[in-house]
């Protein structure tokens, strides 16, 4: 078994759904990493934006037709985004525009349809996606009513530590439960682990509705990609967009998970696996506007 850091994921995850912000101090103990590796690792991967990065901006006219290229790099000393704590690095994006340089306006009549989430292009936005279930964690008895929490994934959330060893207590379903317990001491709150260990995207997605649907759950957590290498990006693809359509069919929050790295991810290369599924991960849940959890951030 891989060695996993669910540090990170952990604040991350408690921050997401308990607050708008990210509790600080929210720390669990490593099994794999010395704190003084962790510290480093957490320096080289937070730390110095703007000596690494610059903003570049590229505007082309061509043909009625004006093109933006940039990098979503600020030219300005960024602040802490989106809230105190949270430890998400910024880092160069592939932004490509194109738009007519003297717009008309059109003759075609228009029909407005409902604005559904997959319309939503882009994360959900962290202090308001889970509003609704942090004010249903408010109520008090006798008004308030069973909130539902589904981890759905491979050995990470199911508990594994190291194969066979299952330590469920160690794992992050189970500290997310506690934490959000401490946060809303009068919610009833139910974390559910449908987890396999072994298992890829495709297994979880045939049984999802039989699996997790049938607990009604409020808010799903899909975590396959460290297990998704062995299907490639198509077949994983595939799977978890049949997942999230499943569960936002009944009006169930999404949140999705990039893998915890392990001791073989090579960061810098871009043609890793482990990789490229985390950057399929994040644009699955900028097209279906899900919450993320970017644990390989």
């Amino acid at each position: 078994m891989k060695s996993i850091l669910i540090s990170k994921r952990m604040a991350v995850l408690i921050g997401l759904i308990a607050s708008p912000v990210a509790l600080a101090g929210v720390i669990i103990p490593l099994r794999s990493y010395s704190q003084g590796a962790l510290s480093s690792l957490t320096r080289q991967r937070t730390s110095g934006v703007a000596s690494r990065y610059k903003s570049e901006v590229k505007i082309e006219e061509k043909d009625g037709v004006r093109e933006i290229t940039c990098n979503g790099i600020p030219d300005h000393t960024i602040g802490q985004f989106t809230g105190a704590g949270n430890p998400n690095p910024m880092s160069p994006q592939d932004y490509h525009y194109k738009v007519p340089i003297s717009p008309e306006p059109s003759r075609d009549s228009v029909t407005t349809q409902p604005y559904s989430a997959r319309q939503q292009k882009g994360i959900a936005d962290r202090s308001t996606y889970l509003a609704d279930f942090i004010a249903q964690c408010q109520i008090d008895w006798p008004k308030n009513r069973m909130m539902n929490i589904i981890a759905h994934g491979h050995s990470v959330p199911a508990g594994y530590h190291k194969t066979p060893e299952v330590k469920p207590f160690d794992s992050y379903p189970h500290l997310l439960h506690a934490g959000l317990k401490q946060k809303f001491p009068h919610a009833v709150i139910n974390v559910f682990v449908t987890a396999i260990g072994g298992e890829n995207a495709e297994s979880g997605a045939n049984r999802f509705e039989q699996d997790v649907l049938s607990h009604r759950p409020d808010v799903v957590l899909i975590d396959y990609s460290l297990n998704d290498r062995g299907l490639g990006l198509e077949r994983a693809g595939k799977a978890w967009r049949k997942m999230i359509e499943l569960a936002q069919a009944k009006r169930v929050k999404v949140i999705l998970l990039t893998p915890t790295p392990d001791q073989s991810v090579k960061w810098d290369d871009p043609n890793d696996p482990l990789g490229q599924h985390a950057a399929q991960v994040r644009a699955l849940a900028a097209e279906y506007h899900t919450g993320l959890v970017d644990s390989l951030a």
